[in-house]
């Protein structure tokens, strides 16, 4: 298997709706609505969500998830002169639990630790990817109720400041 990215494009658009789609519907599948009332809500929170990244982190490299030549995911990681902050990282659901995000996880870490800048990223409290990043030594620096901010310290700095 081979793991590449790709810029993202407009020509992405269809691709990263569905992958949007397949990280929320279960999410929403205790609702039971009909799947075109269903469909077009999980539209508009795209909408808004692409929105918000364009305003948010408007220098943000998006890039799509390629495995052998298919485009299975997104990465959207915004560097700072201060930090990295891994927005978006999600495949779709046939693609999840293959080592595709680890894999990319570990270089944007490796990308934190070379330059000694703190990885950051916000993950919805009830999301089982709060354990996944855990276990890469993320740690919580807040709670907004709804949203979990965490943080992964250089590797150099994580052992001055936090030793395991």
């Amino acid at each position: 298997m081979t793991v590449s990215l790709r810029p993202a494009t407009v020509q992405d658009r269809d691709l990263l709706f569905q992958i949007y789609a397949g990280t929320r519907r279960d999410e929403f599948a205790a609702l039971d609505w009909p799947p075109e009332q269903l469909a077009g809500f999980l539209q508009m929170q795209w909408r808004a969500q692409q929105r918000h990244y364009q305003s948010a982190y408007p220098n943000a490299e998006d890039s799509i998830v390629v495995v052998n030549d298919a485009g299975v995911g997104r990465m959207l990681v915004d560097c700072s002169p201060t930090d990295i902050v891994l927005v978006d990282l999600a495949l779709l659901p046939e693609y999840r639990n293959r080592g595709i995000g680890t894999s990319l996880l570990n270089k944007v870490l490796a990308k934190g630790d070379s330059e000694k800048k703190p990885v950051r990223l916000s993950v919805i409290k009830s999301n089982p990817a709060v354990h996944w990043y855990q276990c890469f030594g993320f740690s919580q620096v807040a709670d907004d109720g709804v949203y979990l901010l965490l943080e992964r310290l250089p590797a150099e700095a994580a052992s001055v400041v936090s030793p395991k």
